[in-house]
C-alpha cells in the first residue's frame, strides 16, 4: 500500500500544491493589511482588496493555515469598519479612537494567536 503523499507533506487534505495554502494564506494576510489604512480615504479600491482578501483568508484556513485566516479576517472587518461605508459608527466613537483600538486589539489577537502556535507546535515536537 502506497502512502498518502499530501500527509507526508504536512500540507493538509485540501492542497493542490506544496505550499500553496501558506502562500495563499499570507498574501492574503498581506492584502489586507495593505487596505486597512487606505481604507478610510473615500473612493479607495480598498474594499475590493479586502474581499480578495476574504476569498484567500478561506482557501488558506482550508489548507491548514487556520491562524493566519482569523487574522486575516479580523483586519478584513477593521477595513470595513474604518471605511466611508461605515460612517455611522461615527455617531458611537471617534475615527481616529477607533483606528488606534482596533489596531491595539489586532496586536493583541496576533499575540495570542502566535502565543497558541508556539504552545500547539511544542507538544507535537515532544519526545
Amino acid at each position: 500500500m502506497k502512502p498518502d503523499k499530501e500527509k507526508e507533506k504536512g500540507n493538509g487534505k485540501h492542497a493542490v500544491l506544496p505550499g500553496t495554502g501558506k502562500l495563499v494564506a499570507i498574501t492574503s494576510l498581506i492584502l489586507a493589511l495593505l487596505a486597512f489604512l487606505p481604507s478610510i480615504a473615500p473612493f479607495t479600491p480598498a474594499i475590493i482588496v479586502s474581499f480578495f482578501s476574504l476569498l484567500g483568508a478561506i482557501a488558506g484556513a482550508l489548507s491548514g493555515w487556520k491562524r493566519t485566516a482569523i487574522l486575516t479576517l479580523y483586519i478584513i472587518a477593521a477595513t470595513l469598519l474604518v471605511s466611508p461605508m461605515s460612517s455611522w459608527i461615527e455617531q458611537y466613537i471617534e475615527l481616529g479612537l477607533l483606528i488606534i483600538l482596533l489596531v491595539i486589539a489586532g496586536s493583541f489577537l496576533a499575540v495570542m494567536l502566535f502565543i497558541h502556535y508556539r504552545k500547539s507546535s511544542r507538544k507535537t515536537h515532544q519526545p
